[in-house]
């Protein structure tokens, strides 16, 4: 069941997909584009 959500979210943009060698790699679009470091700032001050 979870393959079936997946790949329907891939087909609709909302997810990434790539294909491998061995397998298929689903990542989160805009999570791979911002890190915490983007959202929470850097606290060393500098």
């Amino acid at each position: 069941m979870m393959e079936f959500v997946l790949f329907g979210l891939a087909e609709h943009s909302l997810i990434g997909k790539n294909n491998l060698e061995r397998g298929i790699q689903f990542k989160d679009i805009l999570g791979s584009m911002f890190s915490e470091k983007d959202f929470f700032g850097d606290d060393t001050g500098n």
